[in-house]
């Protein structure tokens, strides 16, 4: 129970959410695809491991992915556009 907790709630949004904003913030390939990847894994990784589905894990994996992606697409956006170059 405790590897569940674990992984599931504390390390898959913590690192989800990084990895994302990392990746939205070098323009990497496909940075947007990388939000439905972790949630499709978010659901078959529990699958193989507990034999069952819940919909929760897919959440905990997706929204903190979508939301690092989102933060990492603004920013590059903001400094192209040269809002935090000094003056």
């Amino acid at each position: 129970m405790g590897y569940a907790v674990l992984n599931f709630y504390i390390l898959l949004p913590t690192i989800s959410f990084i990895i994302a904003l990392i990746i939205s913030l070098k323009n990497g390939f496909m940075y947007y695809l990388y939000p439905i990847f972790v949630g499709a894994l978010g659901g078959i990784i529990p699958f193989f491991v507990f034999h069952n589905i819940q919909g929760i894990n897919i959440i905990f994996a997706f929204v903190p992915a979508s939301i690092g992606a989102l933060i990492g697409t603004l920013d590059n956006h903001k400094m192209k556009k040269g809002l935090f170059a000094e003056k």
